[in-house]
């Protein structure tokens, strides 16, 4: 199993982990994605799935946040979190879908995410979202120096 421990600030700590949901462990794999799990004083709290694509956009997938951390910045933390990630993949753009029922949309809006039209048929999706990532200016330099 693929475990990277990353310490943020205590108590929270996030690790990244495969194999978690076996029925698509290959999906949250790398070099195919990843998942992070959010945890708090060694408790998980809340998880977030990273699944690379060649030809389109990046997906979240499989974020949630446990009801009594809520309000506390997990949730946030989970997504800037995703979003490191991606841009270290050299991903441009993340794509999610959501549900109506839930309270996410909220966040995502207020993390840059604008409502798109459906990208896939996800039955239980009622929402469907997309961020451009903005690369590192060193990742960018990088990438230039590198063609030439």
């Amino acid at each position: 199993m693929w475990i990277v421990k990353l310490a943020l600030d205590r108590p929270y700590t996030f690790i990244v982990m495969a194999h978690l949901i076996p029925a698509e462990a290959q999906e949250f794999t790398p070099p195919f994605g990843l998942l992070v799990i959010a945890r708090l004083r060694g408790r998980p709290v809340g998880c977030g799935g990273l699944k690379f694509h060649q030809e389109r956009p990046a997906e979240l997938k499989r974020i949630w946040i446990a009801s009594f951390v809520r309000g506390l910045g997990a949730a946030r933390r989970l997504l800037d979190e995703l979003e490191r990630h991606g841009r270290q993949a050299g991903v441009s753009a993340l794509r999610l879908e959501t549900n109506r029922a839930l309270s996410e949309p909220i966040l995502y809006r207020r993390s840059g995410y604008v409502e798109v039209d459906a990208f896939n048929a996800e039955p239980y999706a009622h929402h469907w979202f997309e961020k451009r990532l903005i690369q590192s200016s060193a990742k960018r330099l990088g990438k230039t120096a590198a063609k030439r």
